[in-house]
């Protein structure tokens, strides 16, 4: 976050300088080895899923949006990619920046997207975890801790699926 800094000390009153400084400090707090941001968000159908209820589980979090074309594009391209983690200990998790929850839910039911859906509404979850923009992902190890904030796209299969292969172990 050189380029934040080098901001902050050219514009010692610039607007955006608070902002600025949340995004580096929260840069520092989500390296990988650190403690991933806990959540408690609902289903479609209304129970509640928390980061905690995932322990043991390397979990693929994906920060998205149903008007997010490259996110639609890349849930598609993650279809390929179960098959080969079927009967492993991980999890794919999205989470929603919509706002309309029936527009979630005609998404996920339209483009057929298996794995653990979650309403993030009115919660933090987008702010602890600096997803500014979407598509996002994460891949959290099954002890919590953040293994990579800035994750491979599933379309990116060559770079994502030894990394995940490595948390599997």
């Amino acid at each position: 976050m050189k380029w934040g800094k080098y901001v902050i000390d050219q514009h010692p009153k610039g607007k955006y300088n608070n902002a600025l400084r949340r995004i580096i400090a929260g840069k520092r707090k989500l390296v990988p080895g650190s403690i991933a941001p806990g959540f408690d968000l609902e289903t479609p159908d209304g129970k509640k899923v928390s980061l905690a209820s995932l322990k043991g589980k390397v979990v693929y979090l994906d920060f998205w949006a149903s008007w997010c074309w490259p996110c639609m594009s890349e849930n598609k391209a993650v279809i390929g990619l179960k098959p080969g983690y079927k009967d492993k200990d991980i999890v794919f998790v999205y989470i929603t920046r919509d706002e309309d929850r029936l527009q979630w839910k005609a998404a996920i039911a339209a483009q057929k997207i298996d794995g653990i859906h979650l309403f993030a509404g009115n919660s933090t979850v987008f702010d602890d975890y600096l997803s500014e923009a979407v598509p996002h992902y994460y891949i959290i190890g099954k002890d919590g801790n953040i293994i990579s904030s800035a994750a491979p796209r599933p379309s990116e299969q060559e770079q994502l699926i030894p990394m995940l292969d490595a948390a599997l172990k």
